[in-house]
């Protein structure tokens, strides 16, 4: 009874540390691109309770808060329909990219407590980049009434598609 406990602890101990770290580098997928792509700040948003820390490394801020098991990412939407869709979705890439490196490094490998570890936080990585790139309104939960990093996305990218259909019936003859 007391091994099955401790089993069950272990996998919850890991399972939580698995949501923080792939919230992370989801946000950061977002983040590089963002930084990468403007010119402006970047904020990374981790959690949403009292902010506990908030680091700043010259034009990307970090806000640390309790329950930092969810995360957003603020970027000036200027430029490009092009820039704006690609930092929309580098989020789920980078989740999905997390966990196509972690299912091929552990394929073969022999199976032990670190191989269950690291393919709990393969299969967090996996769902966090499914559960991002459908595109949807999230109905409940923390992220209750937010878009989804794909209904993100596709709303750029058929803003542009109007934009150009209306320049071109705007266009004179």
């Amino acid at each position: 009874m007391l091994n099955i406990l401790l089993i069950m602890l272990i996998y919850l101990a890991v399972f939580y540390i698995s949501m923080f770290i792939s919230t992370i580098l989801h946000e950061l997928g977002h983040a590089v691109m963002a930084l990468i792509l403007t010119k402006n700040d970047v904020i990374i948003k981790l959690g949403n309770d009292k902010l506990i820390k908030n680091i700043k490394i010259k034009r990307l801020t970090t806000e640390l808060h309790q329950s930092p098991f969810i995360g957003f990412t603020y970027f000036d939407t200027e430029g490009s329909w092009l820039k704006r869709a690609l930092i929309c979705l580098s989020g789920p890439i980078v989740s999905f990219v997390v966990a196509l490196i972690i299912f091929r490094l552990i394929a073969d490998a022999e199976r032990n407590i670190y191989i269950f570890m690291l393919q709990i936080y393969g299969y967090v990585s996996l769902f966090q980049g499914i559960m991002t790139i459908i595109p949807m309104i999230y109905r409940g939960g923390p992220y209750g009434g937010h878009k989804s990093d794909g209904y993100l996305a596709v709303e750029v990218i058929a803003d542009h598609i109007k934009s150009k259909r209306n320049d071109r019936e705007n266009k004179p003859v």
